[in-house]
């Protein structure tokens, strides 16, 4: 299968990050879907919203990630809003 999906804008994919915040250590990384939107991904699921600290929800549009490494850093921000982060660590 024909792809050239690599060599856009010339972005490659950041090395997956860990989450630490409990005992799940869920896999942070990015995905480009078939649209072209680069997205956040947390223990394989896909991100395209999320609520922030304010609890309001956030969606994420293709301006908001421009990069695999813009992505990655969302990524790993909305990890910590997840319902588990730290709360598995302190029993």
């Amino acid at each position: 299968m024909f792809t050239q999906s690599s060599h856009l804008r010339g972005d490659t994919h950041p090395t997956p990050s860990t989450c630490n915040g409990c005992i799940h250590e869920c896999t942070i990384d990015t995905i480009r879907e078939s649209n072209g939107v680069i997205y956040p991904r947390i223990g394989g699921q896909t991100i395209r919203f999320y609520f922030d600290s304010n609890n309001q929800t956030q969606i994420i549009f293709p301006s908001t990630c421009p990069s695999f490494k813009s992505a990655q850093r969302l990524g790993e921000q909305i990890a910590t809003h997840c319902d588990n982060y730290r709360k598995c660590k302190q029993r």
